[in-house]
């Protein structure tokens, strides 16, 4: 049989980083409207040399369903897909697609230019365009000699 110290200090800390990890858990989830949302569109995040684009997908989503909203250094797309209610004489075997409320979020880095910010929704897809704005290029200064 093995000595095992007991260590009250140990516990304590254990506990009280649990209880913390539990209450950051709580406020995140009842601040965001993520925890509301019934799904996520897959998005693919391009970087190229002048902007960032993201590409949404979104089939069967109205362009009236679709808000983008910038704030704070955060881009989230938000909506809704609705189920088509009229079912006359239609049995369902299966339904794989997602219905309900959307939101996606994204961390903006600090050179995008907000205000050039555009969105195109084609065939189920929404690209958003992000510029990257003119960085403040290194000056050369000449140093004169007397």
């Amino acid at each position: 049989m093995s000595l095992i110290r007991f260590n009250p200090a140990f516990d304590l800390l254990r506990a009280e980083k649990d209880i913390n990890r539990l209450f950051n858990e709580l406020a995140n989830r009842s601040a965001t409207r993520e925890s509301n949302s019934v799904w996520s569109p897959l998005t693919d995040v391009i970087e190229e040399k002048d902007q960032f684009l993201l590409h949404l997908d979104l089939p069967g989503v109205k362009l009236d369903d679709i808000k983008i909203h910038v704030q704070d250094g955060k881009l989230t797309v938000s909506g809704e897909r609705k189920l088509e209610t009229e079912t006359k004489g239609k049995n369902y075997h299966r339904i794989e697609r997602s219905f309900g409320s959307y939101f996606r979020s994204f961390e903006l880095p600090k050179n995008i230019n907000l205000d050039s910010i555009q969105a195109e929704h084609n065939n189920g897809q929404l690209t958003i365009t992000l510029p990257k704005a003119e960085e403040a290029k290194p000056k050369e200064i000449t140093i004169k000699v007397k």
